[in-house]
């Protein structure tokens, strides 16, 4: 369900919102909770906008999530599921999912979630710079634009 204020806001038109890598961190999750995550986002949100969705497994040892996901995962567009080859812990394994996502703007979910008719518009409607967009009052998100060349690691 969405905030009644936020179904009167006005959003940058979609053709030129950035691309965005969904990265989606998980541990031990319920197959289908996870699935149901994926789908959401692809459901829920523009084409245009989903470069991709990474599924990092920080070293799951549950056997639903084996080579039963793997298949699933191939099926699904633009969803990629790597693997830590050890347990690493959630920032770690946000960090390698941001090293190796190709969106110009990142966006982590938990991997138990849905999002909203136009979540991931919203989102990336917060990543861009301030000065091309009124300035207001807006929930935290984890939206990271990505590095630029001149920026160090």
């Amino acid at each position: 369900t969405r905030i009644v204020e936020c179904l009167d806001e006005k959003y940058y038109p979609i053709s030129h919102l950035p691309t965005t890598s969904v990265i989606i961190i998980f541990h031990n999750e319920a197959r289908s909770t996870l699935l149901r995550t994926v789908w959401s986002v692809l459901d829920r949100t523009p084409k245009s906008l989903v470069k991709e969705i990474l599924l990092i497994d920080d070293k799951s040892d549950m056997p639903h999530l084996g080579y039963q996901l793997e298949q699933e995962v191939a099926a699904i567009p633009k969803t990629r599921l790597l693997r830590l080859p050890e347990r690493s812990g959630l920032i770690r394994a946000k960090v390698y999912g941001a090293e190796q996502a190709r969106g110009d703007v990142l966006i982590y979910l938990d991997s138990h979630c849905e999002v909203n008719e136009a979540g991931a518009n919203t989102r990336i409607e917060l990543a861009r710079p301030l000065s091309q967009r009124e300035r207001k009052a807006r929930p935290a998100s984890m939206v990271l634009p990505r590095p630029t060349s001149s920026q160090s690691r």
